[in-house]
């Protein structure tokens, strides 16, 4: 097995900043992150995610991905459904690709929230 990375802070950071009670208070969500080229997704880390540490606070080496709104070629070895790219949830993503792919597609320029 190779060296460990370094867990980078800022997608951490973001999440812990971002998250807001939902389900009556139990469970914290971020809203959809926005790239500045367009890409839209969502990350979330929790208690009830694919993600590690499977729990409420950081810093995470992996967390979920859902729901982008274009096929990332990154994430599709994480997928639920590889034949619903654009509709399913990456499970236990590595916080390097995730932020890699941000970068890639602008980086992060904002948020959407339902």
């Amino acid at each position: 097995m190779g060296k460990r990375r370094q867990v980078t802070p800022w997608l951490s950071d973001w999440l812990a900043e971002n998250r807001r009670p939902r389900c009556g208070g139990m469970v914290l969500r971020a809203p959809a992150i926005v790239c500045g080229r367009g890409l839209q997704m969502s990350v979330q880390a929790n208690r009830f995610c694919y993600c590690i540490p499977q729990r409420d606070t950081g810093p995470y080496r992996w967390v979920e991905v859902g729901f982008p709104n274009r096929k990332i070629r990154e994430f599709l070895r994480y997928a639920e459904d590889r034949k619903n790219p654009k509709g399913t949830v990456y499970g236990y993503v590595p916080v390097a690709v995730v932020e890699k792919v941000i970068n890639k597609y602008g980086g992060g320029q904002g948020v959407v929230h339902d």
